[in-house]
């Protein structure tokens, strides 16, 4: 500021006589002894400096990254990590290279069997044996080596019980087994080992884990409708009956007793009932007992309105069913009506893929057999008469053209003869095409 202020009063730059008369005045109180202008900072870029504040900063964070990754790089493998392995490869795959060339005759003679059809195989001799065993060998044991014939069973009674139990325990422990079970069971034991290196089954190797148990949905179904149940109970609207309340002339005429006009108001007072919009269920209403506090006209009429209510619900479960049975039959057959159109459409146009798969196979086979015999005849047969008046034709415009562009070059006849010989020369060899004449004439141009 005190700079600013040598700079204003230098005798160098000019001086406005209106600003050097006029005197300076504060815009603020005596104490504080300066002014706006002299307080106030030049304004400066403050968005351009914060978004270039923000680029350096990105920048500064990109460098610091790329400097922690280089620290972190992993440099090129020195050659005396990998050479000495490499050569260790090399000399193993030559050995093995030199024993396979000594040793072919026994490795081949190892590998490759001779095949002979006398002898199958084992393990094919085996499966066939398998296949043509039949399906259930062991009989069992019977009844002869278990229990002896012609004797019957003899309940003991008293004291020959326990005389009996322990004979027939000592012959049962000094008898021997008999013979046809260990010839049974050395024989299943054989087998087993015969069988289980070709026909045993893989071991089942799938063991899925179960977390947890799978859950009762039909409970879970009926909780759930317990506690809609519940909130629609809730939140219905329930008609409450209230008594009749009688309004007589008295009332009326307000000339009754206080408490007539009490309860009148009170009535009065009282909220408007709603009626439930649910569906009426007579069947939870109390059961009236006519025989009380009616008299016969009175219960006439209760028993008219009950029957009433019965044939209304009786009709409207009749016509719902009848409606219901109705829509469904209708619906059954016009979705069998859409399927049989379907099936028709579809075997339709599968009948004209065929029909044009035909047609297109027919034309297909007439169009190959002519291009066929075409090609043969033009094989085994010359060029026709046409075709050989075409070729002179074109060759005699092609000699005609020839003889008029030396003329317009100015060439001299001597070229032209040659020219004219070499022509001879190629017509008298036939073997050469024509195209083969012409690409050379023009050659001969240039």
């Amino acid at each position: 500021m005190e700079e600013s202020k040598q700079i204003l009063s230098s005798p160098e730059l000019p001086v406005n006589k209106r600003e050097a008369g006029r005197k300076r005045t504060c815009t603020v109180p005596e104490p504080f002894k300066m002014t706006i202008r002299e307080e106030t900072t030049p304004i400066k870029a403050l968005y351009a400096k914060r978004f270039t504040d923000e680029l350096l900063e990105n920048q500064r964070r990109q460098e610091a990254a790329d400097r922690a990754k280089a620290h972190f790089r992993a440099g090129t493998v020195p050659p005396s990590t990998f050479l000495p392995i490499y050569e260790q490869m090399e000399v193993c795959r030559l050995d093995r290279r030199q024993f396979a060339a000594m040793h072919s005759k026994e490795l081949l003679a190892n590998i490759v069997k001779p095949f002979k059809f006398s002898e199958p195989s084992a393990p094919t001799l085996h499966q066939r044996r398998c296949r043509s065993a039949p399906a259930c060998r062991n009989p069992g044991f019977p009844c002869a080596s278990t229990f002896p014939i012609g004797q019957e069973k003899v309940e003991p009674s008293g004291t020959k019980l326990d005389k009996g139990l322990q004979r027939s325990e000592e012959q049962l422990r000094v008898a021997k087994p008999p013979t046809r079970e260990t010839h049974e069971v050395l024989k299943a034991q054989k087998t087993t080992l015969r069988h289980q290196r070709i026909c045993a089954p893989p071991p089942l190797k799938f063991q899925p884990k179960i977390h947890r148990q799978v859950p009762d949905f039909n409970v879970l179904q009926r909780k759930f409708q317990q506690k809609l149940n519940a909130v629609k109970l809730k939140n219905s609207q329930v008609v409450t009956v209230r008594p009749f309340n009688l309004r007589t002339s008295m009332v009326k005429s307000g000339a009754g007793s206080e408490h007539a006009t009490s309860h009148q108001r009170n009535a009065q007072k009282k909220t408007k009932l709603a009626r439930s919009r649910s569906v009426p269920t007579f069947e939870n209403y109390p059961a009236v007992d006519l025989t009380k506090t009616f008299n016969r006209t009175t219960r006439l009429r209760i028993r008219n309105a009950q029957q009433r209510r019965k044939d209304l619900e009786s009709r409207a479960q009749c016509r719902c069913n009848d409606e219901r049975e109705a829509m469904l039959a209708e619906l059954k057959d016009q979705v069998q009506r859409i399927v049989t159109e379907e099936r028709i459409k579809h075997s339709l146009a599968q009948m004209e893929k065929r029909k044009q798969l035909k047609t297109d196979s027919a034309i297909l086979k007439n169009w190959y057999s002519e291009k066929l015999l075409d090609l043969k005849k033009r094989v085994f047969s010359g060029p026709t008469l046409l075709e050989r008046q075409k070729m002179l034709i074109a060759k005699q415009s092609l000699e005609s053209r020839f003889k008029e562009i030396l003329k317009e070059a100015g060439v001299d006849q001597s070229l032209l003869s040659s020219a004219t010989v070499w022509g001879s020369d190629s017509s008298g060899d036939s073997d050469k095409p024509i195209e083969w004449e012409s690409h050379s004439g023009d050659q001969s141009l240039e």
